[in-house]
């Protein structure tokens, strides 16, 4: 149905309530808030706290933050990856490679959409904590 909300086949919005309030919340909640936070009333936020005790961020993201992967990233952080102009010796890294194949949509044909895949391909130098290369 989103497709066709695009394509400005049928009318129609998008509209996403994540678990945590955050940027320019539909329900005008500062960001940080929980939905629905009344202790003395329905107080789903007790519920939804626990649910994030107990769940990881990949799933929290995905089930209750409407975000299939946590904005901060799941399996590597932002602030790990460091450039370097010189690559290290191959006996010292550690080399990962990944894809995405669900990308987004390039081009519409009979209802088919040809999507375009993501790769990436990680070393490892040293420690975990040392450096991480793209």
């Amino acid at each position: 149905m989103l497709d066709q909300i695009e394509r400005k086949e049928i009318k129609g919005r998008l509209i996403s309530i994540p678990a945590i309030a955050e940027e320019n919340d539909p329900l005008g909640r500062k960001p940080g808030e929980y939905l629905w936070d009344d202790p003395d009333g329905y107080d789903y936020g007790a519920f939804l706290r626990a649910r994030q005790r107990e769940t990881s961020p990949m799933m929290w993201a995905a089930l209750y933050q409407q975000r299939p992967a946590p904005e901060e990233g799941d399996y590597f952080k932002a602030a790990w990856l460091k450039p370097c102009d010189k690559l290290p010796a191959r006996e010292i890294m550690h080399v990962y490679g990944g894809s995405d194949y669900a990308g987004k949509p390039l081009a519409w044909a009979e209802e088919k959409a040809r999507s375009v895949p993501v790769s990436v391909l990680l070393s490892i130098v040293g420690k975990e904590s040392d450096k991480l290369g793209v």
